[in-house]
């Protein structure tokens, strides 16, 4: 058994669908030297029964709130609880790759210092058919690579446990859908640089109708952004992010809020959005995603 322990924490609610196989893509690692903690919040399908079904695991911890208080709470608690050597999140609709840990503590035993680690990971849909392979075009991630793109999302990435005594999740209701951006460039500023532990596709993200992205309206779609730019621009936590990177960061933001309007056919917000999106950062039009949502504010129906 390697001494490496990790500790995964998983938030849940109403994930009948996915949870189970969330849960066995973990338990099938065979590690003997990890510990899964679920939260969930208080789901109101058969989320519940079907973890209960993974109970006598002595790997297993069940965490079940009384109301749902959201992800961010139940990844707090779930650090709280946490006893690991590293965490990683997985929410409860992706997987991950059975050698996952394997990989990670190879790699992390020749690599002491960082206290992040990343690696590549998949995009498939409901069915867990591919639809594209998230491939990270760099082996460190620091505050200019972070500020620049969300290049590590919230799957396949280890934290060192110091992260407990430094930062929590933002529990602000208004700042649901960027949470896991605001974590990682806070954890980056705060921990250093991530640091690629392997080039191969280690986890998953279930790409379904249910996701937050595709379930928005633009009265939470425009708080968010409010919200997070505001928190970008003023909170002592970004200190150690420049003038410049702030405003890549708030650009980044502004396009995947003008993508959101798109989706929810706003033709109006998407063009504000990508326009301030310009303004923050004029070299964002050489950007791919500058001109895929371009191609969709022309295709919003009039």
């Amino acid at each position: 058994m390697n001494k490496l322990k990790i500790s995964i924490i998983i938030p849940t609610f109403n994930r009948e669908k996915f949870i189970d196989k969330t849960l066995s893509s973990v338990f099938s690692t065979n590690d003997d030297n990890i510990e899964v903690i679920v939260v969930d919040n208080a789901s109101t399908d058969n989320t519940l029964k079907k973890i209960n079904n993974y109970c006598e695991d002595p790997r297993l911890k069940i965490l079940v709130n009384e109301y749902n208080r959201e992800r961010s709470y139940s990844r707090n608690l779930g650090m709280k609880h946490a006893t690991g050597d590293f965490i990683a999140f997985l929410d409860s609709d992706d997987f991950i790759s059975p050698k996952i840990f394997d990989i990670f503590r190879d790699f992390q035993k020749n690599n002491t210092k960082p206290n992040i680690f990343f690696s590549n990971y998949n995009i498939v849909d409901d069915n867990y058919e591919l639809i594209k392979k998230k491939f990270i075009n760099c082996t460190e991630c620091d505050k200019i690579k972070i500020s620049e793109y969300n290049y590590l999302s919230n799957i396949s990435v280890f934290f060192h446990k110091k992260i407990i005594n430094h930062i929590t999740w933002d529990e602000s209701p208004d700042l649901i859908g960027v949470e896991d951006y605001d974590f990682i460039l806070r954890a980056i500023a705060s921990l250093g640089p991530a640091i690629k532990f392997s080039n191969l596709f280690l986890a998953s993200v279930c790409e379904h109708k249910n996701r937050t992205v595709n379930v928005d309206n633009i009265i939470s779609c425009i708080k968010r952004y409010e919200c997070f730019a505001s928190k970008v621009k003023n909170h002592r936590s970004y200190f150690d992010y420049s003038v410049k990177l702030k405003k890549y960061i708030i650009s980044n933001m502004e396009i995947y809020t003008a993508l959101i309007c798109c989706i929810i056919n706003n033709r109006i917000y998407s063009i504000r959005f990508i326009y301030k999106a310009f303004v923050n950062r004029f070299f964002i039009i050489f950007d791919k995603r500058f001109l895929y949502v371009l191609i969709r504010i022309i295709k919003i129906p009039l």
